[in-house]
């Protein structure tokens, strides 16, 4: 395993270039993190992510303007010099066309400490450099730091390159794709020297940019670079290079032209949405547009993430570009499940809290949404109950406690979310409902009510707030193979592996469905009960009749 962050053991063959001692979170101090960072769409979009991550420490942002006068009459005297007028004129051409198009707005969650033109002459930032003596110093997307700036810092400097190092230094993946060369298109961490993108790598990663419009593709990058640097800097084990990264050719790529540009938007477009798939890719883009657009990272909520299905959403959602919330009540189970989450790249956070403390669930809502606003919710803790082996009616306590979990929990927290999202207009809520609702089974009355019920309810709002900018999915899974399913004694036609399910539901999420309902056949099945006479219909439910075994914090179970 490479080494942690803040050791001063060599790295083993294959491993980045290791963070100085100190970098990781010192027992009982905050750590006083430096971003420097430019004024457009990317290095906002990066520091809006190291302001959200570095919240419980010291973390204070230098602001550099990126276009300037000056800049501006440099870089023109330089291009004419060294590639010629056309090429000039092919640069100002691709500027004149973002200026026409505008740039997607990044709201910013941060306050600059202070504002420069230029970082590595402004005798203001030396100042600050020096009395705020930071841990870390991050830069992104802002101007090269002269050699004199870099040798008079007290603190090693790191960068979040769109690119992988060293084949696409400079300007980066809009070059892998130019070239068509998909396999080298990721984001590289490295240490600041005095040449352009070429001090010692720390990490980096392939990234996919399914469902990123061109135009967003580099703030893509940049998120997945800055979520991997604040995962560093916070004491991430030090990541291995990838061995197809390790040994390959280096090159500085500058600013492309216009042309050069319509030829990477159109080899992009080409490789992310192929022949037949455009409409479906067009389907998936505007289900992007209804969460935030700041961001291209979501933050996802999931209850009852402890296990099972909650488990399964939680995996299948895990990754670079994901900033999971989960939520339960057994401490052990939600931090094996964070731990493989955050083997997979992504950020976590854990909530122990009892969904059925209504007033207390909607206070951490409101602190949660507040520090980093909900995309996308998950409302799946639920529990089930039933007739006990060996006879007898569903306990009246067991009842009572499926429907307040399932229904009146689960509502409380889908209307406090959608109150929310409406605000900003924006936001997707999904509700794990069950085939349970479509037909009251005489096994679990309790769970088949307490399900309808939810369903019912996301309907009905989903009603009230379309054409809000929010969105509203119900998922009815049959029988899925968790933890809760196996206490059930009896027929279960049909049943999928939590995985499976978690992987359906999301594709089809991406799809733009509003109601998932899985599998299809049995769910063909219990529609065609509403087709026949009771008594018919009664007598086909109750050959697939079954009893639960109550779990451990089930009434009747602490009864015996």
């Amino acid at each position: 395993m490479p080494p942690p962050p803040g050791t001063d053991t060599p790295p083993p063959p294959g491993a980045g270039t290791p963070l100085p001692p100190g970098t990781g979170t010192p027992p009982g101090r905050k750590k006083r993190i430096l971003v420097l960072c430019g004024d457009d769409a990317c290095p906002i979009a990066a520091a809006n992510i190291y302001a959200d991550t570095f919240r419980e420490h010291e973390v204070r942002f230098i602001e550099e303007k990126i276009l300037t006068l000056r800049r501006f009459l440099v870089f023109s005297q330089r291009r004419l010099k060294r590639l010629g007028a056309l090429s000039l004129l092919g640069t100002y051409l691709l500027y004149l066309e973002k200026f026409i198009r505008g740039e997607k707005r990044q709201n910013k969650r941060y306050t600059p400490a202070l504002l420069t033109a230029d970082l590595s002459s402004d005798p203001a930032v030396a100042r600050f450099l020096r009395d705020f003596d930071p841990d870390l110093i991050i830069i992104g997307f802002c101007g090269l730091l002269s050699p004199a700036f870099l040798r008079g810092a007290s603190r090693p400097i790191y960068n979040t390159h769109p690119g992988i190092n060293p084949k696409y230094r400079g300007f980066g993946n809009v070059w892998a794709f130019y070239h068509n060369d998909f396999a080298f298109a990721g984001y590289t961490v490295h240490k600041v020297d005095e040449g352009t993108d070429t001090g010692g790598r720390v990490a980096l990663a392939r990234l996919s940019f399914d469902g990123v419009p061109f135009a967003e593709h580099e703030v893509h990058a940049a998120q997945a670079a800055a979520r991997r640097m604040a995962a560093l800097a916070l004491g991430e084990p030090l990541p291995e290079i990838p061995e197809e990264f390790r040994d390959i050719p280096s090159a500085c790529h500058g600013i492309p032209t216009w042309f050069e540009q319509r030829r990477a938007r159109k080899n992009y477009e080409a490789h992310y949405a192929p022949p037949g798939k455009k409409g479906e890719d067009k389907i998936r883009q505007g289900c992007r547009m209804t969460t935030r657009t700041d961001d291209i990272f979501r933050h996802i909520l999931i209850t009852g993430a402890g296990g099972g299905l909650g488990r399964a959403l939680a995996l299948a959602y895990a990754g670079p570009d994901a900033r999971l919330t989960l939520w339960g009540r057994n401490e052990e189970r939600l931090a094996a499940v964070e731990e493989e989450c955050r083997a997979k790249g992504a950020l976590t956070r854990v909530i122990l809290q009892d969904v059925r403390a209504l007033p207390e669930c909607r206070e951490l809502l409101a602190q949660l949404d507040e520090e980093c606003p909900v995309d996308l919710a998950f409302l799946n803790a639920g529990v089930s109950s039933g007739a006990l082996p060996g006879g007898g009616l569903e306990p009246v306590e067991d009842a009572c406690r499926t429907l307040e979990v399932n229904a009146l929990a689960s509502v409380n927290m889908l209307a406090f979310l959608l109150e929310r999202m409406r605000a900003r207009k924006s936001g997707h809520l999904v509700c794990i409902a069950s085939l349970a609702a479509l037909y009251p089974l005489p096994g679990s009355p309790a769970y088949c009510a307490s399900k309808a019920a939810l369903a019912c309810f996301a309907r009905a709002v989903r009603s009230a707030a379309a054409g809000q900018g929010t969105r509203i999915s119900i998922v009815y899974p049959g029988y899925v193979d968790t933890p809760m399913s196996r206490r059930l004694d009896g027929p279960q036609p049909l049943r999928v592996s939590a995985e499976k399910a978690a992987v359906l539901i999301r594709s089809r999420l991406e799809a733009g469905a509003d109601n998932i309902v899985f599998p299809r056949l049995l769910a063909l099945g219990i529609r065609c009960l509403h087709l026949l006479p009771q008594s018919l219909a009664d007598f086909f439910a109750a050959r697939f009749g079954f009893t639960i075994r109550p779990d451990a914090e089930s009434p009747a179970a602490k009864k015996k």
